[in-house]
């Protein structure tokens, strides 16, 4: 399995996750995972270009360039934050007033955006049915060795899959039970005697 394959194998445990936890998806909530959020862009504090404005101002100009709706979720509107006055495309607009803020921004399944602090994104968008996921990769057992173990120790809600090719594990549950789950890979997963 390569490493794309294994990025989509996360998504879709994930996917699952919500699928089974969410009945109706709102306004407020995505019914899929965000298609993307964080960013690697940087702000240029050295460009005159830059304009300080309050958030909101911001985005009813980039909702009116663009064409969509994009909201301001939580209590985020009244700050400010800096942006370019230079025509970037949407994302890279929306990744310059996020990055450094520390937010992150989504898009809804009816095409329109929201920004919002990343502890509002995680308690309204993803909601208490998310549950975290964690990726393993033992260092001296097989990821196969510990599919039997692992899967007994999760949730009933859990999900775990498995590449072999690169001895990662991935496990989509309760924070109670990925500790669980943590903590036994770290006791097997030891070199062997010499």
């Amino acid at each position: 399995m390569n490493s794309s394959i294994f990025q989509h194998a996360i998504v879709a445990i994930a996917l699952l996750s919500m699928a089974a936890c969410a009945s109706s998806p709102t306004r407020d909530r995505p019914s899929a995972l965000p298609e993307y959020t964080g960013s690697s862009a940087s702000v240029n504090l050295s460009n005159p270009g830059l304009s300080e404005a309050r958030l909101d101002q911001h985005i009813a100009a980039l909702s009116q360039k663009h064409g969509v709706t994009i909201e301001s979720l939580g209590d985020i509107g009244a700050e400010q934050v800096l942006l370019s006055d230079e025509g970037a495309d949407l994302e890279s607009a929306l990744n310059a007033i996020a990055q450094p803020k520390g937010w992150t921004w989504f898009r809804f399944d009816d095409g329109s955006y929201g920004i919002a602090s990343e502890e509002w994104y995680r308690a309204n968008t993803l909601g208490p049915c998310m549950s975290p996921t964690k990726v393993f990769r033992p260092e001296h057992i097989r990821a196969s060795e510990l599919e039997s173990p692992l899967r007994a120790m999760l949730s009933e809600s859990g999900r775990m899959n498995y590449d072999g090719r690169t001895n990662k594990i991935i496990v989509v549950d309760s924070h109670d039970s990925i500790a669980r789950i943590e903590r036994f890979i770290r006791e097997v997963d030891r070199p062997p005697p010499h």
